[in-house]
């Protein structure tokens, strides 16, 4: 029997996981779907090349067919999701009354259910990456399958192209140990993560449109309000065209003169930023032949710079206050304090990791612990660093995962005592990967 399956027969979880299934239906079945500027975005399903998105999302979408189903499929996805998590956390605990339940708290949070109703991304990211840590816990314990956890992480990087991150670092560890440990078992995980690696970075750069409004939005919300930065990437060879520092808000993509319009080439539903008129076809050239590649210069010269802007944002982001940035007709079930302060968590991450360093024989606990925690911040940052508006809603999947990987990092950093409980079934084989753990 499948082990997750097999451990809830004598667990306190079930009434929980029926409980929580109902409540979060209660937030949004029979709610109106919610579309936004950018929904046409994630409806366009492109697979290779120029695209609008990434394709997992608009995958599951073009599968459901309609808003009805869209939100149905996040919320049946979500509810799997968090179950998952919170039946493995509880497994590999020493507390897994404790852990499950507020795994499963956490998953109600109105941060995590309201967007099942949004006809974008973040439900599905968030979804994605709670199987993530959770598949990443069953491998810690030699309990997962590689091949899936492969799939998990693949469809984390490739949601966005901010997250591509997870994947490329993933494949670098797999390739850097797999070489110097001539480790046989890492070399399906190296080999399929770099070629996603190859796959997500193709996609990305067919996401020209995309990215140039990401730069034009940088430029205007952190570039413009500050001389020092502003100064840099003059030198650096943007233009300074007089009139663009000074441009505010939006624009209506029906104004702008056709040249401009097709240098710029908006993405479906987008409106402009004032900066793209006021730049005019010099600002507008420049973005596209060197705005991604500047920016990056940017954020490597000035690590100081990305962690002031990163700070500024973190609790509007990773505790966002209210849901005013984008209002949802969700109902409300749950209260939005159990989400709690992201210092909380973070420092519930670093007891994890002392802890565990503090156990006997704990390295590969450790190394997990640390591994999880680094990639959140380094998405964080980049997420960060390339968007220039709409903050708490591009930082929803890492806000959720600041919470999910704290508590994944407490179960593992207390282990069930009796090394036999952690698998109620016997240690798995993967299935088509035996000898392939990581």
């Amino acid at each position: 029997m499948f082990a997750p399956l097999a451990f809830l027969r004598r667990s306190p979880l079930p009434s929980a996981l029926v409980a929580y299934a109902v409540l979060r239906a209660m937030v949004v079945l029979g709610r109106p779907a919610a579309r936004f500027p950018d929904t046409a975005g994630w409806l366009t399903l492109t697979w290779w090349g120029e695209n609008a998105r990434l394709w997992p999302v608009p995958a599951v979408f073009t599968l459901a067919g309609s808003d009805g189903m869209r939100v149905a499929v996040q919320y049946a996805l979500g509810t799997v999701a968090w179950a998952y998590l919170a039946v493995t956390l509880a497994r590999a605990s020493r507390f897994p009354r404790a852990i499950g339940l507020a795994t499963l708290a956490v998953g109600l949070s109105p941060q995590v259910t309201r967007w099942d109703l949004a006809v974008l991304s973040e439900s599905l990211g968030i979804t994605f990456s709670v199987v993530a840590v959770a598949l990443t816990v069953r491998i810690v314990r030699r309990q997962g399958s590689v091949v899936v956890w492969l799939a998990a992480v693949s469809l984390v990087g490739l949601t966005r192209p901010t997250q591509l991150i997870v994947v490329l670092a993933c494949a670098g560890v797999c390739v850097v140990v797999a070489v110097r440990s001539r480790a046989q078992r890492l070399a399906l995980p190296a080999l399929v993560l770099a070629a996603v690696s190859v796959w997500g970075v193709a996609l990305a750069s067919g996401n020209a449109s995309t990215s140039r409004l990401n730069v034009y939005t940088v430029l205007a919300n952190d570039v413009a309000t500050s001389d020092e930065r502003w100064a840099w990437f003059v030198e650096a060879g943007m233009p300074d065209v007089p009139g663009a520092r000074d441009a505010v808000g939006y624009d209506f993509a029906g104004a702008l003169p056709d040249d401009l319009a097709a240098i710029v080439d908006l993405p479906v539903g987008q409106q402009p930023p004032a900066i793209v008129r006021a730049g005019g076809v010099a600002l507008a050239e420049w973005v596209r032949d060197h705005g991604v590649t500047t920016l990056t210069r940017w954020a490597i010269t000035h690590p100081d710079d990305v962690l002031i802007v990163a700070a500024d944002r973190a609790d509007a982001v990773l505790s966002p206050p209210n849901d005013d940035f984008l209002p949802l007709e969700t109902r409300t079930t749950w209260p939005r304090m159990i989400f709690g302060p992201w210092q909380v968590w973070v420092g519930a991450w670093v007891a994890a990791v002392v802890v565990a360093v503090l156990r006997r024989r704990a390295g590969r606990d450790v190394r997990a612990i640390v591994a999880m925690g680094t990639f959140v911040a380094a998405v964080y940052l980049v997420t960060m660093t390339y968007s220039g508006i709409e903050h708490p809603r591009h930082g929803a999947t890492v806000a959720v995962a600041v919470r999910t990987v704290a508590l994944a990092s407490v179960a593992l950093a207390l282990p069930r005592r009796n090394d036999s409980d952690d698998d109620v079934s016997g240690d798995e084989t993967p299935r088509g990967a035996r000898g392939a753990r990581t």
